[in-house]
């Protein structure tokens, strides 16, 4: 159905010139680069530059796209289709990316900006401990005091997946291994001993608690190129609107049938 209705309106638009009024020929130029990207493209799916024959049918091939592209255009195919209005709209809002250049900021808007966010900047911080899994069913008795007669508490250990040891990592990333509130229970632990039983979602553990790095805000300098790209991507939505509210104000805006 779909090919009848674009026949017939072919047809129309054909009738439309008369039987003696041929309309102007539209010239379609494939020039070489044109060419040399068809042939980068065969190379590219099939690994080897195309034989004459080849480059022959490539370029009829996209003739013949351009032929049928550029009547759809005339019949406006394009016009109430929501998909190609916006992939169009997505290439014009690259296309436009230069156009949307914002102003460099001088360093007292980046230090200004940077000071407004710390939080967004500030490094979390970090631990480093060892830990012994006990098993989910220990009696916490019977193990301090076997913590205070074993000489090396890891003879305790059952067999588990969870790491021996992490170091450096953040709060964040030791909840999402051990479970929520894990690092809240090891923070408080004395260093450099072996202390337990604590409780992760997984069971018991004893865990010997290394070093803490605490949560610090960088020098601004280590971060400036930070600062000014995320400043950046915070002014590009206004710089964008001010661009689009420029070009609306090439057109009549008639909205029909709003409510008065």
């Amino acid at each position: 159905m779909q090919f009848l209705v674009l026949g017939a309106a072919l047809f129309v638009a054909h009738a439309a010139f008369g039987p003696d009024e041929a309309p102007p020929p539209q010239r379609i130029v494939i020039d070489a680069r044109t060419v040399a990207l068809l042939e980068e493209r065969h190379a590219r799916a099939w690994g080897a530059r195309p034989d004459a024959a080849t480059r022959e049918r490539l370029i009829e091939d996209r003739i013949a796209e351009e032929v049928l592209y550029r009547e759809a255009l005339a019949l406006g195919l394009d016009r109430d289709d929501a998909t190609i209005r916006r992939q169009l709209r997505q290439k014009m809002q690259f296309l436009l990316q230069d156009s949307l250049a914002v102003v460099a900021p001088d360093a007292g808007e980046l230090h200004a900006y940077f000071t407004a966010n710390h939080a967004r900047y500030t490094e979390p911080a970090r631990y480093s401990f060892e830990q012994v899994f006990l098993g989910s069913d220990a009696e916490v008795a019977a193990l301090r005091k076997a913590t205070r007669e074993i000489e090396d508490p890891t003879e305790l250990a059952r067999p588990s997946l969870l790491p021996r040891a992490l170091n450096e990592v953040t709060a964040e990333g030791i909840d999402r291994v051990f479970g929520a509130g894990f690092v809240s229970r090891i923070a408080s632990l004395e260093p450099d001993r072996w202390e337990g039983p604590v409780e992760s979602a997984f069971g018991l553990h004893l865990v010997r608690l290394g070093a803490v790095l605490p949560a610090h805000l960088p020098g601004f300098e280590s971060v400036r190129d930070r600062v000014a790209a995320d400043l950046a991507q915070e002014q590009a939505p206004r710089a964008e609107a001010d661009l689009v509210a420029r070009l609306r104000a090439r057109y009549e805006i008639v909205i029909e049938g709003a409510a008065e």
